[in-house]
């Protein structure tokens, strides 16, 4: 499967999940506090920043 099949059919946020926790560490809280609560979790679980 290529890398847009895999994507195909995911929500935009969700998406997010498959990026590098190096790259996720690059966006700032602000950005994360507009995501869905679900995504958020996981991307501060993975790069190990709390809620804020």
């Amino acid at each position: 499967m290529t890398p847009e099949e895999r994507l195909a059919g995911l929500p935009p946020a969700y998406q997010l999940l498959v990026l590098s926790d190096e790259v996720l560490r690059t966006f700032p809280d602000e950005y994360l506090r507009s995501l869905p609560a679900e995504v958020q979790d996981a991307i501060r679980r993975r790069i190990g920043r709390p809620s804020a």
